[in-house]
This record gives structure tokens, sequence and C-alpha cells, in this order.
């Protein structure tokens, strides 16, 4: 088999993991749990991972499959093929009362970042950690998706597909996406239709319409630019304090509140403190105190969130034009009535406590809103402020469940929608 060469590290598709004395540890229980379990009585489950830049959570979430039959699967061994009964669905729709029996948590899953071998490592221990918690065996398992950052469309996607279902008995359907994806899910209850806009330490706009099409924008990371995202807010506010001891930029409230903050008292002390560490997430973790400096008034503040604001509604408006959702349903991608019920997260109100107008019911998409920075307070409410005048067909919404579980949710409508999955030898 050729191998594939991603970051400098090598995916081996055909390895059967676990393949070291590391990742048996992390399994060391699997024989004994499965001694107690039966893969007709259950409990099944299916893992929902969100694999991001500094954190992996995976969750079990319970499952019923209800019939089987005896099929055979070009790419695996003979299977027996399932559906799932009624429960967890109603009218077509995942209820948000979903049963999560175990979750488990570990580092970076993003190989961008931290490399192949370290991500692939996350991503097993959060498995395994989960699985521990809901004392269940590898068995139990009936489907898996993962939203993993750094993650595009590609040949990729199949390596992790065979490297996953090398930790798994039997054959079972993995489906690997771009983090944004199950961030969506997780604000559109297992449905992929609509926007979402992530803001935290970095930021991407992310977008599917009813056609499956998908488009993006941002997303590039902080040397690339990625206006509006934490670390962006972050370099701007330090470059308002840098500009402002010069007398090139005028006074600003920021100055005392970060250098107090970083218990620096001089410009070359706040130079040591931006070089020696080239962490984005530290730049990032200034964001509270733009947001309060800007909701005391100061001009600067203001005026980074104003820019935030409107650079984060700029990658929202491209990847709902390139999708063709932001014409107020008059687009063939845009909502038929009776579609999309608004049944998705919580409607999120603008500024000044008015809900954001949309148009009739059926003519609207999500917009689901991830992401520390716009959680709550100003560059929230400017935002909602701007999205309100500037693409009144988007419906702001809050998650309604954490990534990982909207993973979960998201395998639990492809195997829905496709009627079957498939479990284990037979």
């Amino acid at each position: 088999m050729e191998e594939q060469q991603i970051q400098g590290d090598t995916f081996m598709p055909s390895v059967i993991l676990p393949a070291s004395a590391e990742a048996a540890a992390l399994w060391f229980d699997d024989v004994k749990l499965a001694s107690k379990w039966s893969w007709k009585d259950g409990p099944n489950v299916v893992l929902g991972i969100d694999g991001g830049a500094t954190k992996t959570s995976c969750v079990a979430v319970a499952i019923h499959p209800s019939a089987s039959e005896n099929v055979y699967a070009s790419d695996c061994d003979t299977m027996d093929r399932w559906t799932l009964d009624a429960r967890g669905f109603e009218d077509g729709t995942l209820s948000q009362n979903l049963l999560v029996l175990g979750r488990g948590t570990s580092g970076s899953a993003n190989h961008n970042s931290v490399g192949v071998a370290v991500a692939r490592r996350s991503l097993e221990e959060a498995m395994a950690s989960a699985l521990q918690q809901a004392q269940l065996p590898r068995a139990a398992v009936r489907g898996i998706c993962m939203g993993i950052a750094g993650v595009e469309p590609s040949a990729e996607n199949e390596i992790i597909k065979s490297w996953v279902r090398s930790i798994f008995p039997g054959c079972i359907p993995v489906w690997v996406y771009n983090d944004a994806i199950v961030a969506l899910s997780s604000g559109t209850n297992g449905k992929l239709y609509g926007c979402v806009l992530i803001v935290g330490t970095g930021t991407i706009a992310f977008g599917v319409n009813q056609s499956g099409a998908m488009a993006h924008a941002s997303g590039w990371g902080p040397a690339l630019g990625d206006k509006g995202s934490g670390h962006s807010i972050g370099t701007d506010a330090l470059t308002a304090v840098a500009r402002s001891l010069d007398g090139r930029g005028p006074p600003t409230s920021l100055t005392a509140a970060i250098m107090g903050h970083l218990r620096v008292s001089t410009a070359q002390e706040l130079i040591t403190w931006a070089y020696e560490d080239s962490s984005w997430a530290r730049i990032a973790a200034l964001v509270p105190l733009v947001k309060a400096s800007a909701e005391s008034g100061d001009a600067e503040a203001l005026r980074i969130i104003d820019e935030a604001a409107a650079e984060l509604l700029l990658s929202v408006r491209v990847t709902a034009e390139k999708l063709n959702l932001a014409r107020g349903g008059s687009g063939k991608d845009a909502f038929q009535a009776g579609a999309y019920d608004g049944e998705d997260g919580a409607e999120l109100s603008t500024g000044d406590g008015e809900r954001s107008p949309h148009t009739a019911k059926g003519r609207t998409f999500p917009l689901v809103l991830v992401g520390g920075v716009l959680k709550e307070g100003i560059i929230l409410e400017r935002f909602l402020g701007r999205l309100q005048k500037e693409i009144p067909s988007a419906k702001a919404v809050k998650p309604i469940v954490d990534p990982a579980v909207g993973a979960a949710m998201l395998a639990m409508t492809n195997i829905q929608a496709s009627g079957t999955m498939l479990i284990g030898p037979a």
C-alpha cells in the first residue's frame, strides 16, 4: 500500500491499532467490558468527537437499533445491517433529550498544529475515555462522527476513517468533517443547513445549502489574517497600546488595563511579554479587557470592537452569498415553506433587545454562533446589530448542545437518512 504523507508524518491505513504498549493501555479493560456486554442487548452507542486546536472532546450517546438483516458490504466483511427505531427522532428530527453515557477529553487533534502522531493519540484517548466512563467495550460502537480542526474534504478523510476503523471491531460507519460542520450541527438539531460562525482564538464562517454544497470564509489562521478573531482583537489592542505609548495614537484606557493585567510597567517589559511566547491563545486572552474598555466608552476599544464585528459579518455574508442563502428565501437553495421549523437553538436578540427580524417562516437560514468571543457582551451586540441591517434573512441562534454532542447528532441523522447502519460481525 502506498504511504500517504500529511504534515511530514505518515498515516498507514492498514495498521491495526493498538500498535504500541501506550495505545494498548488505553483499552486495558476492553476485554473485561466486552465479556459483560451483549451486542443484541446493548446498550449501543455512537461516538461524537469535537477535535479542536486546544482540546478534544468525545461523547458516547445511546442509540436504539430495532431490526437486522444479514447483508454483505463491499468494503467490509459480512455484517448485520440494522435500522434505527423511532426513539430519538420526532417527525424525522432528533430529540434534544439524548442520553450521553460517557464523556472523554484529551489534547489537541489539529494535526496542522501538533502533528499527526499527537493528533491521533488525542483522538484515541478521548474515545477510550468516553467508553471507559460509559463502561462499554469498543464493540458497542455503531458509528463515529468526528469534527476535527484543520481537516478539509480530501483523501486525508479516507485515511483517517481507515485508521479509526482499525481501532474498532467489525466495520462501522465513520464520518470525518471539519470541526465547523459539527459546530453547525450543534445549533440545528443535527441538520446540515445554514451557516455557523466560530469566533474563539481564531475564526471561520462555514455554510451548507440544500444541495449539500459547502463554502467558507476566513479560517486562515493568525498569520494570514482572520480579522475579528480573538487573536486579531488582542493584537489590535496591543497595537493601540503601542501607538499610544509612542504618541502615534490617541490615549486609551487599554494601556492601563492591559499593562496592569500583564503586570508590566514599561514599554520594554511589554515588548518582552509579547515576544517571549508565540502562543496564539495568550493574545486572545486579552479580549475581555478590550470588551470592558469598550463598554466603558473608550474610543480605541470601541473602534477595535466595531471593526471586528464588521469583519465577522463580512465572513458570514460572503459565505451565505456563495451558497445563495442571503436572499431572504428567493433562491433555489432557500428554505421551502415548512422545511425549516425554527426549532434550532434559542434565537438571539440584537443589542437593543429586539429580535433579529427575518422573513416569514420557511424563508430564513440559521446562523449558529459559537465560541467564547461571541458568548455575550458588546462584541455580540455590535455584530447582531449589523446582522439585522445587512442580512435580515439570517436567524442568529445559540448552540443547543456542545459540538461533540452535535457530532453524535449528526451521526444519528446520517444513519436515519440512509435507513441503515453497519454494525459488527455477523
